[in-house]
């Protein structure tokens, strides 16, 4: 992933030097925050690694007035 400096004079723009942001796996689809500040990247699981669980809570409203 390449980043590059942009500057509008007038009517013109003028290009920087293509920068490196970060490595990707090549054919990697990603996607942009609607702000430009984030990458949503899927990554590979490494195959070693135990699974992380995830906990749902339900009706977690209720357990506020405790």
């Amino acid at each position: 992933m390449m980043a590059v400096a942009v500057k509008a004079n007038g009517a013109a723009l003028s290009l920087g030097q293509p920068e490196p942001l970060f490595d990707l796996p090549s054919a990697t689809e990603y996607d942009v925050s609607p702000d430009g500040k984030r990458f949503l990247v899927p990554l590979p699981q490494d195959q070693d690694r135990r699974q992380d669980s995830i906990t749902i809570v339900e009706n977690w409203q209720s357990a506020l007035g405790r």
